[in-house]
């Protein structure tokens, strides 16, 4: 995991309040100016992917319903087989 400032960079999920969903461009450019690296906006679903160093609490912003460290989910895990 890179580092900036000794912290160590996290991708982030930013959830957009519903009701700010048309502004999604103008919050992601805000989490930008906070130092975040925005990976992607998802228009339909009000949903910012991105990276940042900064405490996840600082991007808690106007218009950002929740934030939450992108996870990489696996269904299953492959069992190994006796031989």
């Amino acid at each position: 995991m890179k580092k900036i400032n000794s912290n160590p960079v996290k991708r982030f999920i930013a959830s957009v309040e519903e009701d700010d969903i048309k502004n999604i461009a103008k919050i992601a450019n805000k989490l930008k100016l906070l130092g975040c690296d925005i990976d992607d906006i998802h228009k339909l679903t009000g949903v910012i992917l991105g990276s940042t160093s900064n405490p996840l609490e600082s991007l808690q912003i106007e218009g950002v319903e929740h934030v939450e460290i992108d996870r990489t989910v696996k269904a299953f895990k492959k069992q190994k087989t006796a031989a």
